[in-house]
């Protein structure tokens, strides 16, 4: 189809040189002339602003994919921490950053057949502009070689303008059935993307947090478990025990270091063995034994919690004190 109407093409400009060179000039003041050009592309399609859509859908894959790597990332800091909190929050944050990273792959997706779209759209539209520039030009030239010939050359000109007008159909018609293809194949790409949309949305709602904090989830800054030979032995030895694990995890870790640091300013100085080891600052975290039924059934956990949570009548302290005790009282030396 294509070597036909190239052919035909050909033909039509060997037979007919004037209204191939009418039709380039038509072509120039269609492509470049207001309000023509707008008409046409009202007709055709726009590919500037299909290729615009397309850089947004690639933007918008581009964010999410970022969001999605930044979310797995946040995930891998919670390794060293438990309980049934941090379980289920780990869970509902594993299935965010899942149906986000879908949500990137569907909206690139997008993206890519938009791209192609805006080709389509580019290409059917220099073919309508010079099909109309063609025709117009054949039929302009015909109108000559009639009136120059007193009517003779009028089977001639007729012959010219089939000519070209068959040589336009071809190539418009194949270039239109391929934009309207492209178009289907897209339309169950968006459907993708709104399903995959509307569970990110469901999922977002899943994991907001409350609006105000009602005691059912206390925080926990950083945690250990104390070596069962330890368990009954004083509450200093064990904060003695949790601040040289304190002190190892900062040392080992410059990011949990830095976010340590934010959260209580100086804790690296406070619990190194070269400042004679220390506790956080206590005014404002205390070390807690947490109660079996808080971490899983787990005995010698100890945990740095704010001291407000931990302290009466905070609304966090039944939550920090199942049946109204902690675990120093059940597994320590309280027992």
């Amino acid at each position: 189809m294509a070597a036909f109407s190239t052919a035909v093409d050909t033909i039509a400009a060997v037979i007919d040189p004037i209204g191939t060179l009418l039709a380039n000039g038509l072509g120039w003041v269609l492509d470049h002339i207001e309000p023509l050009r707008g008409w046409l592309q009202d007709l055709t399609g726009n590919a500037a602003e299909v290729q615009a859509f397309a850089q947004t859908w690639a933007n918008v894959s581009n964010q999410l994919n970022r969001v999605g790597g930044d979310l797995q990332h946040r995930l891998a800091d919670l390794d060293d921490m438990s309980g049934e909190t941090i379980t289920a929050y780990r869970a509902h944050v594993q299935a965010l950053a899942d149906t986000v990273a879908s949500t990137g792959t569907w909206s690139g997706a997008v993206g890519s057949g938009l791209e192609i779209a805006s080709t389509l759209v580019q290409a059917v539209y220099e073919l309508v502009r010079d099909g109309i520039a063609q025709v117009v030009g054949t039929a302009i030239s015909a109108l000559i070689t009639a009136g120059a010939t007193l009517g003779l050359g009028t089977p001639v000109a007729v012959g010219q303008i089939v000519a070209r007008v068959s040589s336009v159909a071809t190539r418009v018609g194949r270039f239109i059935e391929n934009l309207l293809s492209s178009a289907r194949k897209l339309m169950p790409l968006f459907d993708k993307l709104c399903a995959v949309l509307g569970k990110l949305f469901r999922r977002g709602g899943e994991i907001a947090p409350p609006k105000g904090p009602d005691g059912r989830f206390y925080s926990v800054a950083y945690e250990m478990e104390l070596d069962p030979r330890d368990w009954a032995k004083s509450r200093k030895v064990h904060s003695n025990r949790a601040n040289a694990a304190l002190d190892e995890a900062i040392r080992s870790d410059p990011d949990f270091a830095r976010g340590m640091e934010e959260m209580v300013p100086g804790v690296s100085d406070r619990v190194a063995a070269e400042g004679g080891r220390k506790s956080p600052d206590p005014t404002l975290f205390t070390w807690h034994h947490a109660h079996p039924d808080t971490v899983d059934g787990r005995y010698g956990v100890t945990q740095l919690v704010p001291k407000d949570q931990h302290t009466k009548p905070s609304i966090f302290w039944d939550t920090l004190h199942p049946d109204g005790r902690g675990g120093y009282s059940i597994w320590g030396g309280g027992n």
